[in-house]
This record gives structure tokens, C-alpha cells and sequence, in this order.
């Protein structure tokens, strides 16, 4: 796989990692069909058919809970091709979209993890199986009006899955980095800010950090007074952005503050309110999906309750799908506390 288009046959392909309810994600790079095709053993899947399919269902091979995306043609003019994290299927045309909103629903979760679920990794993660999929139960005469809901349930997830891509926390580091790179910032530790750092004495998990006031705290010896709560906000806001495993004093000390920082929160919080909104109809879309999947099975109000009630109980409340707006850029912390142009 290459960053650029390279070879006699580029095309842009897809990762699992990318991916999200009803998103394909971005291209993780490129690869080269004729490149792959020379190399021993080498299979093209579907992208070695004459005529290769203009649209698939995609699912993540190691995941949560199956969920899965319909990939469509793209700017390039190419179905992009998928990496074997991600177990492809081609559907029949007029059930493409409605197979994808299915895929989505609560019945698939609850099935799949009462009935088919197998093999699980690091911790709560599992393989999804290509014969798992297979397993899942669909009507033997489904109704056609309850599938073209499904379908327009679906394409309304697409839309807002791009909409709930905006992430206020994405946009947050976005800024921070391009400050960065313009000398528009200050070590937390610089003398403007005035702070005393003896107070921290831990390597903290960024998921344990809290901000009570102005101070931010991360356990009993770990606590740090930034004397003004839009810095602590923004601080803590900056760390649980980030891919770090501990937080320690020299990371607090060295992390780059943007002298704009107030400015920088407040057009976080107008942007946080609206991605809420954006988060509220996605959830809502695919709670329709659930009533048009559970109308499509014939399922009664005490066997809808049963599903819903299990899944929002333990453990199975652990088993959520990953969401458009869970897929984030990872950073790691020392690119927030280093001088990458000295």
C-alpha cells in the first residue's frame, strides 16, 4: 500500500480501522491491482472480476459488535477496494442499502452476540466471520415497503454519518497543531501562565484526568492549579484528545498552550453543541432502523423489549458498534510537547 497512486492500476483502498455505522471511511492509501495480481499466491478478490461490482457492503473483521457500511463509487471514478480487514459482500441491487441499514440494527447486535458470537480478543473484541454474517436470520418474504424504508432509513444515515464527522475534539487538534507549526504557542511551564507543578507527583491515564474549578486531577498525588478554568478546560479538553497512556508532570510542562487558547475554546463549545445535534438525529435514524427491522421480523412489544433491555445491560452494554464520530486522527502527546522544527 502507498500514500500516492502508484503502479499500472492504482486504486484507493479501505481499512477496517476506518470505518464506522453507515461509513466506509477514508482511504487508507493505495495499492496497485496489477502489482498484487504478480505476486505468488496473489488473489484481486472482486477487483479481479472484468466488470467489478459498482457497490459492496463492508463489516469489520475484528470489532465490537458487526456493523457495516455500503461503499460506493468514488471521486476517482473506482469502487475503492478493501484490505482483508474488512469482509466484503456484494448484495443483490434493490437490497443493497436496506442489507446495510440491517447490518446496523439491534436484532443483528442481539442475535449475533447471544447466538453466534466466537473468539474474542483483547478484552471485549471479537472476529466477525464471513459464516458468522451468513448466520444472521433474515425473513423468507420480507415486505417490499418495509425494505424501501429500510433503504431510505439507510441513505439517511450516510448523510448524517458525514455530518457527525465534523468533531469538535478533531477540529481542536487540528487548530492546536497548526499553531504549533506557526510558533503561535507556550510551554504550559513558561512564566506568563505562573504555575507550580510540584503538586503533580503520578503518571495519570488521560481517561482518569477531571477539572474540579481550575484545578486539574488526575489522583491523590497528581493535581495541578492552572489558576484560570478556560485553561483548565482547555487543557484537560487537549489531554483526553490524545493518544497517551499516562500523563506525568514533564508532559504538563512541555505541552504547547496557544496564547488564543480562550478563543479557541469558545468556537469549541458553539461547535459542541451543534455536533450534539448532529449525534441526537444519527442515534435517532438508527432507532427508526430498529422499529423498521423489528416490523420486518414481525417481532412483538414484549420480544422488542427483551432485546433492548438485554443489550442495555451488562455485558452485552459493552458490545457498542463504532460510530462515525469514534474514528479519530491518532495523535500521540509528544507531538503536543516537543519543538518538531528546532
Amino acid at each position: 500500500m502507498t500514500e500516492s497512486p502508484q503502479g499500472a492500476r492504482p486504486v484507493p483502498v479501505l481499512a477496517g480501522r476506518g470505518m464506522a455505522v453507515a461509513w466506509e471511511g477514508e482511504k487508507a492509501g493505495y495499492t496497485d491491482l496489477e502489482a498484487v495480481r504478480a505476486r505468488p499466491y496473489g488473489k484481486l478478490s472482486l477487483w479481479g472480476r472484468e466488470n467489478p461490482p459498482e457497490s459492496y457492503l463492508v463489516v469489520a473483521n475484528i470489532a465490537l459488535t458487526p456493523f457495516g457500511a455500503l461503499v460506493r463509487q468514488r471521486d476517482e471514478g473506482v469502487v475503492p477496494a478493501a484490505l482483508d480487514t474488512l469482509i466484503v459482500g456484494v448484495p443483490k441491487p434493490d437490497l443493497a442499502e436496506a442489507v446495510a441499514a440491517y447490518l446496523n440494527s439491534s436484532l443483528v447486535r442481539w442475535y449475533w452476540a447471544v447466538r453466534l458470537r466466537s473468539g474474542v480478543i483483547q478484552g471485549y473484541y471479537a472476529h466477525i466471520y464471513p459464516r458468522t454474517l451468513e448466520a444472521l436470520p433474515w425473513p423468507r418474504e420480507p415486505r417490499r415497503d418495509l425494505l424501501d424504508r429500510l433503504a431510505e432509513l439507510y441513505r439517511t444515515l450516510e448523510g448524517q454519518a458525514r455530518a457527525s464527522r465534523d468533531n469538535p475534539r478533531e477540529w481542536l487538534s487540528r487548530e492546536v497543531e497548526r499553531r504549533i507549526e506557526n510558533g503561535a504557542v507556550l510551554p504550559l511551564s513558561a512564566p506568563l501562565f505562573g504555575l507550580d507543578f510540584t503538586g503533580w507527583q503520578d503518571r495519570v491515564p488521560p481517561k482518569d484526568l477531571r477539572v474540579d474549578g481550575m484545578v486539574l486531577r488526575g489522583s491523590l498525588h497528581a493535581r495541578l492549579d492552572l489558576r484560570d478554568p478556560d485553561l483548565a478546560r482547555f487543557v484537560h479538553l487537549l489531554l483526553t484528545s490524545l493518544a497517551a497512556e499516562f500523563v506525568a508532570s514533564e508532559d504538563l510542562q512541555k505541552l504547547f498552550i496557544p496564547r488564543d487558547y480562550k478563543d479557541l475554546l469558545r468556537e469549541y463549545h458553539v461547535r459542541e453543541k451543534a455536533f450534539s445535534r448532529a449525534k441526537g438525529d444519527f442515534l435517532n435514524t438508527l432507532a427508526a432502523v430498529d422499529e423498521a427491522v423489528f416490523d420486518l421480523f414481525g417481532l412483538t412489544s414484549e420480544e422488542r423489549k427483551h432485546i433492548v433491555e438485554r443489550l442495555g445491560s451488562f455485558p452485552l452494554d459493552r458490545l457498542r458498534p463504532r460510530y462515525p464520530w469514534d474514528v479519530e486522527e491518532i495523535r500521540p502527546l509528544r507531538a503536543y510537547t516537543e519543538d518538531r522544527f528546532k
